[in-house]
């Protein structure tokens, strides 16, 4: 028996649905001048080129810029990135080296004269990828290296990912993409019980879950 603990929907592509001129189709007018200005002015320092790597001959070296990329800046002070961990850096690293055996490990970087300013890890399950983690060099934050990550993904990813049928951006709710990828995947957590007994404990558990948001919500409004 299942039990739905909490659901909500994230943005997704469906690459299918990918219009050809996504900037102009799917951005706001905002949102289009600050990339055209950022794409501008970054180029003015040098080439400017995206980089998507799936080959497992190099994907160590891919997965070493990432984390040197995600240590860059605030994570690394907070201590939440993975390079700063080593159980999590090994986790990491081995994760990725696995599902790069079949071709399913994925980053797409942005380059500046040929070396990453930013890059993000993507994890392919049959024909579905999944947004992992994303890392950018602060030295060019103004120029929104993570912003344009993820306008390059969209804009290369029919011709790129030829396979893959939908990229699923496992953003948190209420992320700035909602508003650029019109496309949704519903996804939601909970517990799976297959005894009588954990039938019985589940349901039991999903109730009292219940009532500790019902408690948190009252609190929050006194």
């Amino acid at each position: 028996m299942w039990h739905l603990d909490a659901d909500h929907e994230r943005p997704a592509i469906d690459t299918g649905l990918v219009p050809n001129d996504v900037l102009a189709e799917l951005y706001s007018k905002s949102r289009r001048k600050t990339i055209r200005r950022n794409l501008k002015r970054l180029s003015s320092s040098g080439n400017v080129e995206t980089r998507l790597t799936n080959d497992a001959s190099v994907i160590r070296e891919r997965a070493t810029t990432f984390l040197e990329l995600e240590a860059a800046g605030w994570k690394s002070d907070e201590g939440t990135a993975l390079k700063c961990n080593a159980d999590e850096r090994e986790f990491f690293l081995d994760t990725v080296d696995a599902f790069a055996q079949r071709g399913n490990a994925i980053f797409v970087e942005l380059l500046l004269d040929g070396k990453p300013i930013a890059s993000t890890i993507n994890l392919q399950s049959g024909q579905s990828v999944f947004a992992f983690k994303i890392g950018w060099n602060p030295e060019y934050a103004e120029f929104g290296p993570g912003t344009l990550v993820d306008y390059k993904l969209l804009a290369n990813c029919r011709a790129e990912l030829p396979d893959v049928k939908l990229i699923d951006s496992c953003a948190a709710p209420n992320s700035y993409l909602d508003s650029i990828w019109p496309w949704k995947q519903r996804v939601g957590s909970g517990l799976f019980a297959v005894s009588r007994r954990g039938k019985a404990i589940s349901s039991t558990m999903m109730q009292l879950k219940l009532v500790k948001r019902g408690v948190a919500a009252a609190m929050q409004n006194v």
